[in-house]
């Protein structure tokens, strides 16, 4: 009987921490060595602007296509069109073209690209597809979590100060991009 009784105890008592591990904690969320900056979007929009509160965008090292290390705030003094992908994301691949376009026909707004597949053939991609704005690496997505970007392509708009003006989730269509001429 006795055994009986601390079995059913261990048995209540793991069920309650099983309870309270999956139910009762429903709105934690554990997000280690990330920052996550929630934005509030009230209109649907091709590109989400992001007026007030500002965000700074937070300071990053990369290594570059040519092997160079790039400080994030030596674009300061810069619009900087932040973009991340990757090799295997068709539609990163379908947009590219657009990005490229884009990087050679304007110049107020600088294009940095960052990859989030480093360990693909990277150099021949952009070879093929003629990339020639900056490819940077983010291994192991550390940069991606920082930023928030959880899926891609995701593009961010960066004004001379550092902070964000707006947020594209998903591709850019060619008009999207024509968009950004009013930042």
């Amino acid at each position: 009987m006795k055994n009986i009784i601390i079995s059913v105890m261990i048995i209540l008592s793991f069920s309650y921490i099983v309870y309270q591990h999956l139910f009762a904690n429903k709105d934690m969320l554990n997000v280690s060595n990330a920052t996550v900056h929630q934005v509030e979007i009230e209109e649907p929009h091709d590109i989400t602007s992001l007026k007030e509160p500002k965000i700074d965008t937070p300071n990053f090292i990369l290594e570059n296509l040519q092997g160079d290390i790039v400080e994030w705030n030596d674009y300061r003094g810069e619009k900087v069109l932040l973009h991340f992908w990757a090799t295997w994301c068709e539609p990163c691949v379908d947009e590219l073209p657009l990005i490229q376009q884009y990087h050679e026909n304007q110049d107020h707004i600088r294009v940095v690209s960052i990859n989030v597949d480093p360990y693909n053939d990277v150099e021949s991609f952009a070879v093929n597809y003629k990339l020639t704005f900056p490819i940077l690496f983010d291994l192991g997505q550390n940069i991606s979590n920082m930023y928030g970007v959880f899926t891609i392509p995701t593009s961010i708009l960066v004004d001379e100060e550092g902070f964000m003006l707006s947020q594209q989730l998903g591709p850019y269509s060619k008009e999207g991009l024509e968009d950004l001429k009013q930042y």
